[in-house]
């Protein structure tokens, strides 16, 4: 598995490793909001420091970004970071 979920007192943490492909974010990401710790989760931190490629394509972002916006509705108040030092990321974040 290219992730772990790593659950904290307000929030939590998803950590991925070298190449995360878009089904294992939108595997970790589904995990995350499906959850009974979500609603009350304060924040999340997509941990992409070790990720060495990002190969996801922005058409797939938005899609899982549409997606979670209504998911969202249920805990309007949670934070959300990104972390991680592939120049791509930044067209996800």
């Amino acid at each position: 598995m290219a992730y772990e979920i790593i659950w904290e007192t307000k929030g939590a943490q998803i950590v991925f490793k070298e190449k995360p492909s878009y089904e294992e974010v939108w595997q970790a990401n589904n995990e995350f909001v499906l959850d009974a710790r979500f609603p009350s989760a304060m924040y999340v931190l997509y941990n992409l420091i070790d990720v060495k490629k990002f190969p996801i394509e922005s058409k797939d972002i938005k899609k899982t970004a549409e997606i979670d916006a209504k998911l969202y509705e249920i805990n309007p108040d949670i934070k959300i970071a990104v972390v991680g030092t592939v120049d791509r990321l930044f067209i996800w974040a």
